[in-house]
């Protein structure tokens, strides 16, 4: 009699963290967290025999052999073991890998049923005989192996490393043949396809490389997932991928054409807490926050214009767009400034490094030749934008430089710190113009008047203020309910906005100092700013 309580693949007890199907497709094994395996009839969901144990720690990779007779299972514990598929019993003794480290992270069966192939949190790529039971090779990356994958002829294994890097070695003589760069950060997964001919490459950088496996050379890249890709696979022709990501979409593609058949699109997921940089068509804005992409964006249709920009691997604080448009700056806690040719989608330049911290603040020249940036070491750095050099260090606070801002002209910028001041420099001398500004506590954000006769200010003080350059008085003082977060002047200057954490973003006459606008929100205003028509603006929460 048939159990009315029964529910289909329940059985584990923790998360899955791993999931193969057999070669004829009839069952699939999962891995778990709860340290056990178990193999389930596709059909009907019901567990086939008993649960498989023995690890210690989370399984962390599976796979079948090719003729389904075996299952080899690595897990966290620094052991590899090779199951009877249908007795569910140990074949070989435990193969055990490095003391050190935190165990194997991926596994593949080769074709001939003769070796598997392991990766570890060390950065060994092993190859085992699992009829002997014994390591016959052991390569070393300089990064953790996330992936192992042999070709369909058993001649070459690749390898998908996090040091953003793919390689193919000959399983013969354990050379390596190709060492294939594209990716711009850790690639998470390797795959080849049916025919040998292609090898798919998953990446943290949102997308999917599809490799020429003979030649070595990059044949297409599959973009619009909008966060890591975690897993590939090829149809059974080799003609169609799906691909699998943490932004909780599948998409099937076109192998040949590289058109995305089916998936949807996502936008951030976190904070968005540094950006709103409008493009001059008043339709184009950029973005980005705590999930370390750069996003750009058609204001009209609501949608993403094209894939984001990775390089990031932590929370980006600032963007700032060159007056020509072609150079999109980007900097966060990863203390580097990325420099984005924004047509091309791709670094215009290596990222530029010197500050010892997170990056919090960059702002192009007009000229669009120099690039400021301050950082939480306290200091404001200014870089040659063609070469990348470092052209002069600016010591003047006595705390992290949270905001800049650059006159019309080029002639001025100003930096606000978290110690209270305000210093206005020369960009000619590199020394400071006027006697330094006190807000009192810590500065946020600043903007020059498009004309060069203010500046702004908001601090964490709960105000914005006004004031008069070069003379250095104070015009105005403007009270918000909580930090000010942002504060920007509109393109002719008439106005100026300013973003809190009062849960407002308020517009405000310059010469009068009325209120003209209070624009309300359901959470802290971090960033907000006018379209360069000044009839727009947009905030972020």
């Amino acid at each position: 009699m048939e159990n009315s309580d029964f529910e289909p693949f329940k059985g584990h007890s923790d998360n899955i963290i791993a999931l193969v199907f057999s070669p004829n497709g009839t069952f699939f094994a999962t891995g778990s967290r709860d340290h056990t395996i178990r193999i389930w009839d596709a059909a009907t969901g019901r567990q086939r025999g008993d649960v498989l144990r023995g690890h210690t720690g989370w399984i962390s990779g599976l796979a079948y052999s090719p003729d389904g007779n075996q299952l080899v299972s690595c897990s966290s514990d620094k052991s590899l073991r090779v199951w009877d598929a249908n007795t569910h019993h140990l074949i070989t003794d435990t193969l055990e890998g490095e003391t050190g480290g935190g165990g194997f992270l991926c596994v593949d069966y080769s074709p001939d049923d003769g070796l598997v192939a392991s990766g570890d949190t060390n950065g060994l790529l092993k190859l085992w005989d699992v009829r002997e039971g014994t390591c016959t090779a052991t390569i070393q990356h300089p990064h953790r192996i996330n992936s192992v994958a042999f070709s369909p002829d058993g001649e070459s294994v690749a390898t998908a490393c996090h040091d953003r890097i793919v390689r193919i070695y000959a399983v013969d003589d354990r050379a390596l043949v190709y060492h294939l760069v594209g990716h711009r950060a850790s690639v998470r997964r390797v795959l080849y396809s049916p025919d040998g001919s292609l090898l798919a490459s998953a990446s943290h950088d949102h997308t999917v490389h599809l490799w020429d496996s003979q030649k070595g050379e990059l044949r297409r890249i599959l973009c619009g997932h909008r966060h890591c890709v975690i897993g590939v696979s090829f149809s059974d022709t080799g003609e169609r991928l799906v691909s699998s990501s943490s932004d909780e979409s599948v998409r099937v593609w076109d192998v040949a054409s590289g058109e995305c058949l089916m998936g949807p699109l996502y936008g951030h997921r976190g904070p968005v807490a540094a950006i709103a940089s409008w493009f001059s068509d008043s339709r184009h804005f950029a973005s980005a926050g705590n999930d370390c992409i750069i996003r750009i964006w058609d204001e009209r249709a609501g949608l993403e214009l094209h894939i984001p920009l990775v390089c990031h691997s932590s929370e980006v604080n600032c963007l700032d767009l060159s007056k020509d448009e072609r150079l999109l700056a980007s900097a966060g806690g990863d203390a580097i400034i990325c420099l984005w040719d924004v047509q091309l989608k791709v670094l215009s330049l290596p990222p530029l490094t010197g500050h010892s911290g997170p990056v919090l603040a960059v702002r192009f020249t007009p000229d669009g030749l120099r690039l400021a940036s301050g950082g939480h070491d306290k200091t404001v750095r200014i870089w040659d934008v063609q070469s990348g050099a470092l052209l002069r260090v600016l010591q003047g606070h006595n705390d992290c430089v949270r905001a800049l801002s650059v006159s019309a002209d080029g002639a001025r910028l100003t930096s606000g710190s978290g110690d209270g001041i305000l210093n206005i420099w020369d960009l000619k001398s590199y020394t400071i113009l006027v006697d330094s500004l006190n807000h009192g506590r810590g500065v946020t954000s600043v903007c020059f008047a498009p004309d060069g006769s203010k500046v702004l200010s908001g601090s964490s003080d709960n105000t914005v203020r006004v004031w008069n350059i070069p003379c250095g008085t104070l015009a105005f003082v403007f009270q918000h309910g909580g930090d000010v977060n942002c504060v920007q002047f509109s393109a002719e200057g008439h106005k100026f906005l300013s973003a809190s954490g009062d849960r407002r973003v308020c517009v405000w006459d310059t010469a009068t100092g009325a209120l003209l606008q209070s624009l309300r929100h359901t959470d802290t205003v971090l960033v907000a700013a006018f379209s360069p028509n000044g009839k727009k603006n947009r905030q972020w929460m």
